[in-house]
Parts: C-alpha cells; sequence; structure tokens
C-alpha cells in the first residue's frame, strides 16, 4: 500500500464520519490530510488544522489573483513581497487513524466533533475577508 491508497482511505473514512454537508463551510479550505508510516509499516494518517499567525510589523493582507496573500515589504527598499509560506501557529489534529497494510483495517484514534471550532482561527485570510 502506498501513500494515495493510504490516504484514499482515510478520506474515505474521515467523509463516512463527517461527511462534508456536516463539515462547516470554512473547513476544507483549512483542512489538511497527511500521514506517514511507524515502525511497524502501518499509516498513520491525520487531519490537522494550522491556527493563523497574527501578522508581523509593516505586513497586511492583499487579494492577488482571486486569493488573500500576506504582503511583507521588503525592510531596506519598500517593495512588496509575497509571503510564500508560513506555518508556525499551534496544529490542532481533527482526525487520526491507523491503516494496517496487510489487512487494511482501521484504527480510528481522534475523531474530534468540528461544531465547537471556532473557523476565524484557521481561516486564511483578513477578518472578515
Amino acid at each position: 500500500m502506498d501513500y494515495n491508497e493510504a490516504s484514499g482511505i482515510a478520506q474515505f473514512i474521515y467523509d463516512k464520519l463527517r461527511p462534508k454537508a456536516l463539515r462547516p463551510d470554512w473547513f476544507d479550505d483549512c483542512a489538511t490530510l497527511s500521514g506517514s508510516r511507524d515502525r511497524e509499516g502501518r499509516w498513520l494518517m491525520s487531519v490537522t488544522l494550522a491556527e493563523n499567525e497574527p501578522l508581523e510589523d509593516g505586513e497586511f493582507w492583499e487579494e492577488l489573483g482571486g486569493h488573500w496573500v500576506i504582503i511583507s515589504p521588503h525592510k531596506v527598499t519598500g517593495e512588496k513581497m509575497v509571503c510564500i509560506s508560513r506555518c508556525g501557529g499551534p496544529v490542532l489534529t481533527v482526525f487520526e487513524m491507523l491503516i494496517d497494510p496487510n489487512d487494511e483495517s482501521v484504527d480510528v484514534r481522534v475523531n474530534l466533533d468540528l461544531s465547537d471550532l471556532d473557523g476565524a482561527l484557521y481561516k486564511y485570510g483578513p477578518p472578515g475577508g
């Protein structure tokens, strides 16, 4: 079983337990499905949310090509630069499962209720944007 097969199984099980229609409207844009193998060769798959970090001094949000980006002006020239990647905020695991590739058995270890989550903590873009 490769990563694509494991992620397909994880997505299928997650969709069964948390159907898209019952997930908050902001959730799928903010969630990340990822996985890795443990020492026994099983796949540990998880769905996580990363909290947005506060903007640094001088940074601001700007809509570019229909998407929100963080603009970080160059400290000397003032030239606008797009912040490509940033993820230092706390990460919340909302779903986690272990898949045994030998028999494709699944052990769901984490399955949080999404209704209590504050989307403003995870939704990328300016407040209210």
